[in-house]
């Protein structure tokens, strides 16, 4: 039995083409004998506002009639941290339309980025990034804006963090909070690195792992392309109920990144 075989049955893409709609998608993922589609809401295409209570309804009614699950992933330039409350409130409502959204189309789950905060010092002419250490106002900044988020959603779909950096211990605190109490899970990459700290500390609480390969720099390589032990990722995965979403950078790649699941044996981890 392959790797792709043994997990087809959770198995899904992410789509990044902003041309292809819900529709095509969805067939997509039949056509590739996949169980779920994640639709990447970065594109302008795939905003809120873009859609009517015509597409609304039958782009929903299609997902709930589909035997492909699915999925979103929220636009990665949305931060729920900021020195600025206007601005953090803001962003926390952008991305609870966005949530509004994925509700509305029948959506299974719904991929977010904790987002980080920065400051301009025109001295340097650079942009510095608060990083491991963030100041408490900063963390609660970040509480204030999950909290909202699950509210808003009020256990419609499920929410999901994603590991896009180093999350500091008092953010990382609150995150394991809210999935200790079922409100929030993990999805996780090992492409963005301390994959074994991920693994050992956040292991139940991750739902959703995105399948993409790294090498140096540059990640969201297909499958095989790059230095990550897949192999070791899934079977370490295995055991649980999480879902598996190639993200690759385009759909050719996604076929190939198929290619490399069924070209490889699976065996049980000893």
């Amino acid at each position: 039995m392959s790797f792709f075989d043994r997990i087809k049955n959770r198995l899904g893409y992410t789509e990044t083409d902003p041309k292809i709609a819900i529709p095509e998608a969805l067939q997509r993922a039949k056509e590739l004998e996949l169980s779920c589609v994640e639709m990447n809401l970065n594109f302008r295409s795939l905003f809120p506002e873009r859609f009517d209570q015509a597409k609304l309804d039958e782009w929903g009614k299609m997902a709930r009639d589909s035997d492909i699950q699915l999925s979103f992933h929220a636009p990665v330039d949305i931060s729920l941290m900021s020195r600025h409350e206007p601005i953090r409130k803001a962003s926390a409502e952008r991305l609870c339309e966005f949530i509004e959204l994925a509700c509305n189309l029948n959506g299974e789950r719904f991929t977010f980025h904790p987002g980080r905060a920065a400051f301009l010092k025109p001295a340097q002419d650079n942009v510095m990034f608060f990083t491991k250490k963030y100041p408490s106002y900063l963390v609660n900044s970040f509480l204030k804006s999950l909290t909202e988020i699950i509210t808003s959603a009020n256990q419609r779909i499920d929410l999901l963090i994603e590991n896009t950096h180093l999350f500091d211990k008092p953010v990382a605190d609150i995150i394991k909070q809210f999935a200790e109490e079922n409100l929030i899970a993990l999805a996780y990459d090992p492409a963005h690195g301390l994959s074994q700290s991920i693994l050992s500390d956040y292991r139940k609480y991750i739902k959703v792992c995105h399948l993409n390969d790294r090498k140096g720099n540059r990640s969201h390589l297909a499958l095989g392309d790059g230095e990550i032990n897949i192999r070791r990722v899934i079977q370490s995965l295995m055991d649980t109920d999480a879902v598996f979403i190639i993200e690759s950078r385009n759909i050719d790649e996604v076929r190939k990144s198929i290619s490399y699941l069924k070209s490889r044996d699976y065996t049980p981890r000893e």
